[in-house]
């Protein structure tokens, strides 16, 4: 295997990486947006919180 192909790989594999933090943090983030809004609908739900 050259050298050249060995980069394109590895830069693919790492982009796989980025993608699967980036899904995660959009997870996280959703959630946190879900349970404002949750809270914002129905204010007795942030003091069970």
């Amino acid at each position: 295997m050259e050298a050249e192909a060995a980069k394109y790989i590895g830069a693919g594999i790492a982009c796989l990486g980025m993608g699967g933090a980036g899904i995660g943090l959009g997870t996280i983030f959703g959630n946190y947006l879900s349970g404002a809004c949750a809270t914002r609908r129905l204010p007795t739900a942030s003091s069970a919180v």
